[in-house]
């Protein structure tokens, strides 16, 4: 997906016109592109998300020192038959069910309603002080798009912009 929200590009460019703090070291935009996720409750889907693929991020990530900003763009759509909210969760467990991501993934974002046969274009900035931050700077966890009622049809297509800083003195310590 090459689409690329308006309003996250704006709020990055201003977070970095801002004037970054200089302490924290070199900054370090990636953006990763999610394989698209489509999704059932019959069938769970999920994208596998390694950073490491990402040259700058595979050269820099024993230097990274901290996530500073994340945004996620989404494009999510609905083919359940009736409205159904969509949700992103994140693991570094590999999962196999709906409920099973309900209670041992972590929470990124809840839709709104989203009508039968529509689709909601969203993008969003996650709490990463709940310890995404971490599972970001380790490079590789899965992304998991479901629909929170018990029957869904729902198919994610997403990109995640991450704001890194790292030092290039702390992979000699």
């Amino acid at each position: 997906m090459k689409k690329i929200s308006i309003y996250g590009m704006i709020t990055l460019l201003a977070i970095i016109l801002s004037g970054c703090p200089d302490f924290l070291g070199t900054p370090l935009l990636i953006e990763y592109e999610v394989d698209e996720i489509v999704s059932s409750d019959e069938n769970l889907g999920s994208a596998y998300i390694n950073l490491e693929d990402d040259d700058d991020f595979a050269e820099h990530q024993d230097e990274i020192v901290a996530v500073d900003h994340v945004f996620i763009g989404a494009v999510i759509v609905n083919n359940s038959g009736h409205a159904v909210s969509g949700e992103l969760y994140y693991s570094v467990e590999t999962m196999y069910s709906a409920d099973e991501v309900r209670n041992g993934a972590d929470l990124l974002y809840t839709s709104p309603d989203i009508p039968d046969q529509d689709t909601l274009r969203v993008s969003f900035q996650p709490d990463i002080s709940t310890g995404f931050d971490h599972e970001l700077m380790a490079g590789q966890f899965r992304v998991y798009g479901i629909g929170n009622q018990d029957d869904f049809d729902v198919e994610v297509e997403a990109e995640i912009k991450i704001l890194f800083y790292y030092n290039p003195n702390e992979s000699e310590e």
